[in-house]
């Protein structure tokens, strides 16, 4: 790892132990219909009238009915913004503020996928620290405390109920970009498995497999603790265990509630320490082309562990025999490569995509270039806005890579091209 951005991800790595997080997680309410106790933590938050936050095929669908109903028993009145799409704008976080003022609200219930939990944190930023939403890129540029804040997930897989960072998408840019600090993390996560029963097969793959990419991320980095990486591996076990019973079965509530129960876990472990190369590439190419970023994790991740080689060779040995894909007998080189392969056959048993739609070879060396900026910490200048990239750490990476490394990654995504 150069030495600039070395330096700076050793004093996050740093700052982030300072943070505690582990003092922070928020509380959760597990279970079976717990949903309808929404309007009950409302209250204990000392939360009058809230904000719900979500789609509006969740309204339309009635799956969002249980909050509603909740909120009417308790007497409880609420502004409903429900205009969230997949990868939240700046315009929607916009909106969404403007329904908070105009509903006169003191609180958010985020009811979704990541895209409305991530848009809610933003709208409750906005709300506290107004200004050009496009300032809050980063870590700590939120530095209100937004309003007390529910977060009630619909899949399993993002981990955004648990994590202190948020994605919003630039249209203009065709970029994504991260929005962190300790300000925009819910007070508490309902994790209700009834909400995840008529989830599609695409959904609970992406979403799973996204939870997948957390934990395996965070546990290789080099920010990584015996917590986080407690944390990590209660989220792999869970996973390899419960996703495809889930895929094949989405009305089995064990394995509905064991995958939340995982994300939510592989949520901690990231907040803990950090993403890697197949997010800042997932980022880049959802960004472009708008791949969901559950499946582009899915496709991406077995390269770059592919790429990490020797430096995660331990790690992943042990995640292997953890989860039963080998034993102590065999040699930590081929436990690794079978945990690499299982991965890949669970994205195979899934059927899920394997290149991104749209991508030209044209395209590559943009996004190889878009990516490593980010994983590497240089999205800003050094020169012309220094304190945006000292604030910016990167990605805390058990293993460097460069430029003719990421294009080769990222050219494994390409279609194939048509035969003449």
């Amino acid at each position: 790892m150069p030495v600039l951005h070395s330096f700076k991800s050793a004093l996050a790595k740093k700052a982030i132990a300072a943070m505690r997080f582990d003092k922070k997680i928020p509380k959760t309410v597990e279970g079976a219909g717990c949903v309808g106790n929404v309007a009950a933590v409302a209250k204990d938050l000392n939360i009058s009238r809230p904000l719900v936050v979500t789609d509006e095929v969740l309204v339309k669908l009635g799956v969002a009915d249980p909050v509603f109903e909740s909120l009417k028993r308790e007497g409880l009145e609420y502004g409903l913004f429900d205009k969230v799409l997949p990868d939240p704008t700046e315009d929607l976080v916009l909106a969404g503020a403007k329904a908070y003022h105009e509903n006169k609200c003191d609180g958010i219930i985020a009811f979704g996928g990541g895209s409305s939990i991530d848009c809610a944190k933003v709208i409750g930023g906005y709300v506290v620290d107004p200004k050009p939403v496009s300032q809050y890129a980063g870590m700590g540029k939120i530095t209100k405390q937004i309003p007390p804040f529910i977060a009630i997930p619909t899949t399993a897989g993002t981990g955004s109920e648990t994590t202190f960072a948020a994605v919003i998408r630039d249209d203009k840019e065709q970029i994504k970009y991260l929005v962190g600090g300790l300000e925009i993390l819910p007070k508490v996560a309902i994790l209700d498995p009834e909400l995840l029963i008529k989830l599609p097969k695409t959904m609970t793959a992406a979403t799973g497999m996204d939870a997948l990419t957390h934990a395996v991320e965070a546990y290789t980095n080099t920010w990584a603790t015996d917590l986080s990486r407690k944390w990590s591996r209660e989220a792999i076990k869970r996973i390899f265990g419960y996703l495809l019973r889930c895929y094949n079965d989405g009305s089995d509530l064990e394995a509905r509630s064991q995958l939340l129960r995982g994300s939510f876990e592989a949520g901690v472990a990231i907040s803990m320490a950090g993403v890697g190369y197949v997010h800042a590439i997932a980022h880049t190419v959802g960004g472009k082309f708008h791949t969901p970023h559950g499946v582009a994790n899915a496709m991406i991740m077995p390269f770059v562990l592919d790429f990490f080689d020797e430096a995660v060779e331990e790690d992943l040995a042990d995640l292997a025999i953890m989860v039963g894909i080998g034993n102590e007998t065999d040699s930590r080189r081929a436990l690794a490569k079978n945990f690499i392969a299982a991965i890949r056959r669970m994205h195979s048993d899934m059927n899920m995509p394997t290149t991104v739609k749209g991508m030209k070879r044209k395209d590559v060396t943009s996004i190889a270039t878009r990516a490593l900026n980010e994983a590497h910490g240089d999205l800003s200048s050094k020169f012309f806005a220094p304190k945006s990239w000292l604030m910016d750490p990167g990605y805390p990476v058990p293993k460097y890579m460069n430029l003719a490394e990421c294009e080769k990654i990222v050219s494994s995504l390409l279609e194939p091209e048509p035969r003449l």
